[in-house]
């Protein structure tokens, strides 16, 4: 349902197919490129707008290390799409 939302309808209707074509490969990518806490991590943050100094305190860790997870997993998933396109 996350997904849905971020695809915005008031583009032209090809704009809008490409945009949701564009998460549902961003959205696979998430699913099969990324290590569950790379996962984890994309998800809270990006999709679930937990602020990253609250998100490290649950996990334990660093701001520094959630940004670097964060870094990789973008890369990872920028590699992806870029392939798929």
């Amino acid at each position: 349902e996350q997904w849905t939302g971020l695809a915005s309808d008031a583009q032209a209707p090809d704009a809008t197919a490409e945009q949701r074509e564009l998460l549902a490969r961003l959205q696979h990518a998430i699913q099969q490129e990324l290590t569950s806490h790379q996962r984890r991590i994309v998800v809270a943050i990006a999709l679930n707008g937990v602020p990253i100094d609250v998100l490290a305190e649950r996990l334990n860790t660093t701001r520094g290390a959630l940004y670097k997870t964060l870094h990789d997993a973008r890369r990872k998933l920028r590699e992806h799409v870029e392939e798929d396109a």
